[in-house]
């Protein structure tokens, strides 16, 4: 009885002044927002509570933890926070990743928006980013907005600046993305895989205009034309090598012209074919050291009747940097998540679902490494745990000579290996390496899907799925809230007090959004047309206060504006059909909410 009294001169005395000198503690948990956002826009939203953002999965019971959350939800997806960053590819082993061998389709590197490097045709044109090396040391960065080809870039950057820009390190990465401010634009990083049959050393080139361009990737052997009305002279262009051309045989005596050395063959044969007769000439495809001996062609009777192989054909990839420096960092775009490598020795990013054959190794305690093929198909998860049980891991391939020996062993099988990509972050920076996606997923779809919603609807229920991050879903938010009760008996806002801290602690205070929301979601089961709050009016000032003492600072009135005098001596409650707040009479008999520290 006296501690009632107590309680209620403590209420008079709040009444009076509206003081609020008291916080109470509140624990994090998750929370569905059912107006449909994008992942930004969600996040956004998420931040506004107190240490809030967008709902974390540590394990399979927090998991269900969330499915309880979104039950409200009519849609079949809500986000969550986790989101694709930059990639971060790694060997299952955990050994570090020094060596790459990604199969690339073009010959020349520009950075994209993202940050990452993409490979295309050298005659494209986009801006570029010129290095400049001081006397001192130093290097500078300059972003030039001139549309160029590649060549005619690193033209303009060593007649202006040093070079195209050579990129060492993430750090330089990140250094020159952030002078980009977004644009895509030109590195000095270029791919020279052009080889000569008979293994000649000369560096002459001369592309028709948007060659090579490798359409479809196949296009890896050479021909030249003669001149014609589209071009004024003898051009080469890439080609699929099964394509049948003439062709023309040469011997080895640079000292006679190629007129004296070469003989044209009218005989359609694929390059290979081509190489193989000449080869059984005694001679072999031609090697073109110059402008000079490139229009010498035009002497052979019908050879400006269409095109011609020659020598030159898509050898090893060579991506090199123009300032001569070893291209030992790389940062290629790559849209999928886990790595096999096929029968020419390069890898490719799949979708980790994929059934493939797999290549396993074995350390020996002599320190000896063998490898096997098993030709069993297998996701790279069940790959990854096959050979971590019958050997020691998936493989890992850190120098080109390991590939090599790992791709004998293959045998021209595609196979996995141990690489895989780990881009995958949660918004609040949390560190939780729960995945539960559904098959096939992540799949990247269109190289945009790069955040995640959680799955609600059978069969999938409680899977991940990526998503292009611009559509608009429900959200599962995580953030600090108490523990709120929603009491469906209808009293006046005094008893409703009286019950609260009878049963509970008090009527609920509503301190952040996501408290507010939490309560929305509450009320949709009321049996009233307002819920009570612990939101009350001085009799005196006019000015609303918590009766649990807790600072008024976040305010949900209706219109967003707070009621004044004269209507001082009033009660707070939340509508239950557009949660906003409503100063209402003391009297009234409503449903009302609890909360419990």
């Amino acid at each position: 009885m006296l501690s009632r009294l107590m309680e209620r001169r403590g209420l008079a005395v709040l009444l009076l002044a509206g003081l609020s000198v008291v916080t109470h503690g509140r624990s994090r948990r998750p929370y569905l927002v059912k107006t449909a956002m994008s992942w930004l826009d969600a996040r956004q939203y998420c931040r506004q509570g107190d240490d809030g953002d967008l709902a974390t999965v540590l394990d399979q019971s927090q998991l269900q933890q969330l499915l309880v959350a979104a039950q409200g939800s009519s849609a079949p997806q809500v986000w969550i926070g986790l989101y694709q960053d930059q990639p971060r590819w790694q060997w299952s082993s955990g050994d570090e990743v020094t060596y790459y061998n990604w199969n690339r389709t073009y010959f020349c590197a520009k950075v994209n928006a993202e940050g990452t490097w993409e490979d295309a045709v050298c005659d494209d044109l986009n801006y570029f980013m010129c290095s400049t090396d001081s006397s001192q040391g130093s290097r500078t960065y300059t972003l030039i907005k001139q549309s160029k080809t590649w060549a005619a870039a690193r033209d303009h950057c060593r007649q202006q600046h040093t070079d195209l820009v050579t990129i060492s390190s993430p750090r330089e990465n990140q250094a020159v993305r952030k002078i980009a401010g977004g644009s895509v634009f030109w590195i000095g990083l270029f791919n020279q895989p052009w080889e000569w049959s008979d293994g000649g050393d000369s560096s002459f080139r001369l592309w028709a205009p948007g060659d090579p361009d490798n359409q479809n990737g196949t296009e890896l052997c050479v021909s030249v034309t003669g001149p014609s009305v589209i071009v004024s002279l003898s051009v080469w262009y890439d080609m699929n090598c099964l394509t049948a051309l003439s062709f023309l045989c040469c011997d080895a005596d640079r000292s006679r012209s190629i007129a004296d050395r070469c003989v044209f063959m009218s005989t359609l044969m694929s390059w290979s074919q081509a190489q193989s007769h000449c080869r059984s000439l005694n001679k072999d495809l031609v090697t073109i050291y110059s402008q000079q001996e490139n229009q010498q062609l035009q002497q052979f009777p019908g050879y400006i009747l269409g095109l011609s192989w020659i020598g030159m054909y898509h050898g090893k990839e060579s991506w090199q940097w123009v300032s001569g420096e070893r291209a030992s960092y790389a940062n290629w775009k790559t849209q999928l998540f886990c790595a096999t490598a096929g029968p020419d020795g390069y890898w490719t990013d799949v979708v980790c679902d994929e059934l493939h054959y797999f290549m396993c190794y074995t350390d020996s305690s002599q320190g000896s490494r063998t490898y096997t093929l098993i030709e069993q198909n297998k996701t790279w998860a069940a790959a990854r745990d096959h050979c971590r049980q019958q050997h020691t891991d998936l493989v890992t391939i850190s120098s080109p000579s390991e590939n090599q020996a790992v791709r004998e062993a293959a045998q021209g099988s595609v196979f996995w290996i141990g690489l895989f990509n780990e881009p995958w972050e949660w918004s609040d920076g949390g560190d939780s390496s729960f995945r539960n996606w559904t098959t096939g997923e992540p799949n990247n779809m269109g190289g945009n899907e790069k955040c995640v919603l959680l799955s609600l609807s059978s069969p999938s229920r409680g899977a991940l799925i990526d998503k292009n991050c611009g559509r608009a879903f429900p959200f599962l938010c995580l953030g600090d809230a108490r523990d709120i009760v929603l009491v469906k008996e209808n009293r006046s806002w005094e008893e409703a007090l009286d019950y609260c801290r009878t049963h509970h602690t008090d009527l609920t205070s509503l301190l952040s959004q996501t408290e507010q929301d939490l309560a929305a979601l509450e009320v949709e089961g009321a049996r009233s047309p307002h819920v009570w709050l612990g939101l009350r009016q001085s009799v005196i000032s006019g000015s609303w206060f918590w009766v649990n003492r807790e600072p008024l600072g976040y305010t949900a009135w209706a219109q967003g504006e707070q009621p004044q005098c004269p209507q001082s001596g009033r009660c707070g409650a939340m509508s239950t059909e557009t949660s906003s707040w409503a100063a209402l009479g003391c009297e009234e008999k409503l449903n009302f909410l609890c909360y419990t520290a």
